[in-house]
């Protein structure tokens, strides 16, 4: 059984179908039970990753409602005019399609090579940034 949720990509009114859950059996993570001998710890393992499908599984219902009442107030807000409204102590605030600016890597090197810098400068620009751990809990569909 494989789950699937729908998402509005927010670049246009069309959908997009997105995977929420991904194959056990293709997973290069070790099983649990292969990782721990110790029992109380396995058993710790088990429980939290448990609880962690839950959170995960009410996390995701949430998002997709709170997006569905995003779309709607939208429409609402478009319909009549309004950049946004409120009642109470909750507000809905339509700002409008956004863009970030990004570095187009190959219009800055056609500049620099235009006035004389060396391509070297560029990648001399370039630091990397503060490292994180990156984790995730991931759930995996029955199969």
């Amino acid at each position: 059984m494989n789950e699937t949720e729908t998402t509005n990509n927010g670049a246009s009114a069309s959908t997009e179908t997105k995977q929420r859950l991904k194959s056990a059996s293709r997973s290069a993570l070790p099983a649990a039970s292969a990782a721990f001998e110790d029992s109380d710890e396995l058993k710790q393992v088990a429980k939290l990753l448990k609880e962690a499908v839950k959170l995960k599984t009410v996390k995701s219902e949430a998002d997709d409602r709170l997006e569905e009442i995003e779309t709607e107030l939208t429409a609402i807000a478009m319909i009549h005019d309004l950049k946004g409204f409120r009642h109470g102590l909750a507000g809905f605030e339509d700002r409008g399609w956004q863009a970030r600016n990004t570095l187009n890597k190959q219009k800055l090197v056609a500049a620099i090579a235009e006035y004389g810098a060396p391509a070297s400068v560029i990648d001399a620009c370039y630091e990397k940034g503060a490292s994180y751990h990156d984790t995730r809990i991931v759930i995996f569909d029955l199969e």
